[in-house]
C-alpha cells in the first residue's frame, strides 16, 4: 500500500477540496506525521458537507465552492482550472469526491448465526438513501466460518465497495458525462442555428446589399462551420478523457482500527513469505485482507484516489442498517456475488 497523499486520512481542516486556494499556504505549517483529529460530522464546518444526488445515486463532498459550484453531473468540490501549479502531485488534480459509508459486523464466537443461510458476518455499503448501489451482503461465503470478525467484515465491505466503483460506477459516470456533453453540444448547435436564421432574416430585410456584406456573411458562416467541426472534435477528445474519470473516494468507517491501519500503521509493516508482520514481528491480523485490497489498483490504473474518514457508529446508520440486515440473511444489492 503506497500513499499518494501527504496523509490518507480525510482531515476536513487540512483537505484541499475543503480549503481551496489557501491549502497551498496552509500546508507548510502542518506535521503530516502527526495529523490532527478530523473534524466530526457534527462540527459546523461539516454541516451539509456530504450531499446525495438522486440522479447519480451517489453522495458527494460539497467542498470549498459550496453548493454554488456543486452541480450535477460533475459535482465539483473545488474548481482548480485556474491553478495547475500543483497538478503534478498525485491526487491533487481531483476536483470531486464520492463518499461511501461502510460497516462490517459479525456474530461473536460461540453464538449461533442469525441468518437462515448460516452466515456469521454481514457487510453494509451505503452510497445514499435509496441508491441502487447500496449493498447488504454476507461477509465471505454465505456459510462463512465462525472466525469471521468485524475487522474482516469491514475490510471486505471496503473491497466490495471499490469493486462496485470499478465495475459499475465508472461505466455509469462515463455514460452520464458523455450524454451531458452531447446534450450541451446539441444545445449549442441549436443556439447557433437560431442565430444564423435570425441573421438571414435580417439580411433579407436589408434595403441594399453589397458584395462586401455578402463576403462578410460568408465568412461568418465559415466560422460557424469551423466551430461545429471543433465541437465534434472536442466530443471525440472527451471520450479519451472519460476513459479515466478522476475523482477521489472518501471511505467513511466507524472502525478506527481499520482506518488507522490503512492510513498510518501499514508504514511499519513488512512482508515475508506472503504474510504481513508488524514492527515487532507479529503477524498482522487479517493481513491477507489488507494485502488483497484493490484500492491500489484503482489508484494506479484508473486515477481514482482514496481518503479515509472515521466517524462514530451512531453517525454511520445507513451502512449499519444494511450490515444488520445482511447478518440476518436479508441480502440485497447489485453487487451480491460480485467477484473481487
Amino acid at each position: 500500500m503506497i500513499s499518494f497523499y501527504d496523509t490518507r486520512y480525510f482531515v476536513p481542516q487540512w483537505d484541499e477540496q475543503m480549503l481551496g486556494p489557501s491549502w497551498k499556504q496552509e500546508r507548510a505549517k502542518w506535521d503530516f506525521d502527526d495529523p490532527p483529529k478530523p473534524l466530526p460530522l457534527t462540527d459546523p464546518v461539516m454541516q451539509g458537507a456530504f450531499k446525495y444526488c438522486e440522479h447519480c445515486q451517489l453522495t458527494w463532498l460539497v467542498g470549498y465552492d459550496g453548493l454554488e459550484g456543486h452541480h450535477h453531473p460533475h459535482h465539483l468540490a473545488v474548481d482548480m482550472e485556474d491553478d495547475e501549479s500543483e497538478i503534478h502531485r498525485y491526487g491533487l488534480g481531483m476536483e470531486a469526491s464520492i463518499v461511501i459509508f461502510v460497516h462490517g459486523t459479525s456474530i461473536p464466537v460461540g453464538k449461533p448465526s442469525k441468518s437462515p443461510v448460516g452466515n456469521f458476518g454481514g457487510i453494509g455499503i451505503f452510497f445514499g438513501e435509496g441508491s441502487k448501489y447500496n449493498q447488504a451482503q454476507p461477509a465471505g461465503e454465505v456459510t462463512s466460518p465462525r472466525d469471521v470478525d468485524t475487522e474482516y467484515a469491514e475490510l471486505e465491505a471496503v473491497d466490495i465497495a471499490l469493486a462496485i466503483v470499478k465495475l459499475h460506477i465508472l461505466a455509469d459516470r462515463e455514460e452520464l458525462l458523455m450524454d451531458f456533453a452531447v446534450e450541451k453540444h446539441n444545445a449549442k448547435l441549436k443556439r447557433r442555428m437560431e442565430l444564423a436564421e435570425h441573421k438571414a432574416q435580417s439580411a433579407s430585410k436589408a434595403i441594399t446589399a453589397t458584395d462586401d456584406a455578402y463576403a462578410g456573411e460568408t465568412e461568418i458562416e465559415q466560422e460557424d462551420i469551423d466551430d461545429d467541426l471543433e465541437d465534434e472534435r472536442s466530443i471525440g477528445d472527451q471520450e479519451d478523457v472519460f476513459a479515466k474519470l478522476p475523482f477521489r473516494i472518501i471511505i467513511v468507517s466507524d472502525k478506527i482500527q481499520v482506518v488507522d491501519n490503512v492510513c498510518k500503521h501499514y508504514k511499519a509493516w513488512t512482508e515475508k513469505d506472503g504474510q504481513l508482520f508488524s514492527k515487532k514481528g507479529n503477524p498482522i491480523k487479517n493481513g491477507d485482507r489488507y494485502q488483497n485490497m484493490i484500492f491500489s489498483e484503482l489508484e494506479d490504473d484508473l486515477d481514482v484516489y482514496m481518503k479515509w474518514y472515521h466517524i462514530p457508529k451512531e453517525q454511520n446508520s445507513g451502512a449499519v442498517k444494511l450490515a444488520t440486515e445482511a447478518l440476518h440473511g436479508n441480502f440485497s444489492g447489485l453487487g451480491y456475488g460480485l467477484p473481487i
